[in-house]
């Protein structure tokens, strides 16, 4: 510990916005890990047994089969069958849906990107400072060679530090990147399988008209019956007279 303490003294005020970029990264891949394990759905679960329900107009049931996938896109279908009655254009509405909650999923990993192109170049900041100074004593030490070791220990230990927590960015980025993109991919499965059964459910619930039951064309009604025959009498006036 005490070395490190060293070590990191003798990196020079660089090292304060790097270990602060680490801590950053750090939170950010808890935050993050913590939320995509919420947002996971039990997609078997929907693809077995949610098309049914749906296909038959079980709303209910399908409701039950959505919340016990849970997740993100265990959600979105809830919503999607709540607005059902109430949205014309249902694609276009999960569509919209889908790229909000996609946004929310990838919320962050830009600054894990910064971090990652930061990192090296604070470190080479720290480092070009260190050899500056380095140069700087060797003149005020008449050419004395010991003179330069604390600049020299600076330029590296600022470079390594750089470096490391790059890789680290880099590291938690692509991991937490990997499991965005299969969520993304889970919203938009959920979302074609909804639209899939739906439709389906859509013509099954629309009843057929029964064939026994004669057109309201054919039986003249008695209020129409009457105007014929008023009609008939008037025009049998007018020819009489």
């Amino acid at each position: 510990m005490n070395e490190f303490l060293h070590l990191f003294q003798a990196g020079g005020f660089m090292m304060y916005p790097l270990l602060a970029a680490s801590i950053i990264a750090v939170a950010i891949t808890v935050e993050r890990a913590r939320m995509y394990r919420k947002s996971k759905t039990d997609m078997t679960l929907l693809a077995s047994h949610l098309s049914k329900p749906l296909h038959e107009g079980k709303l209910f049931e399908a409701e039950k089969i959505a919340a016990n996938a849970g997740g993100l896109t265990g959600d979105l279908i809830l919503k999607a069958i709540a607005h059902e009655r109430h949205i014309d254009d249902m694609a276009s509405w999960l569509e919209m849906e889908g790229q909000h909650r996609a946004a929310s999923l990838k919320a962050n990993l830009g600054i894990l990107s910064v971090i990652v192109t930061l990192a090296p170049l604070m470190g080479l900041l720290g480092t070009v400072l260190g050899m500056i100074r380095s140069f700087d004593v060797l003149n005020v030490a008449n050419g004395e060679p010991f003179a330069i070791t604390g600049g020299v220990a600076e330029a590296l230990t600022a470079t390594a530090f750089g470096l490391f927590v790059a890789i680290l960015a880099l590291i938690c980025w692509a991991c937490l990147n990997q499991r965005a993109e299969r969520l993304v991919g889970e919203l938009e499965r959920g979302a074609g399988l909804y639209l899939v059964s739906r439709k389906k459910g859509g013509a099954a619930e629309v009843p057929a008209e029964p064939a026994s039951h004669p057109a309201k064309a054919d039986t003249p009604s008695p209020i129409s019956q009457a105007s014929r025959i008023t009609a008939a009498q008037t025009a049998s006036g007018a020819f009489s007279s």
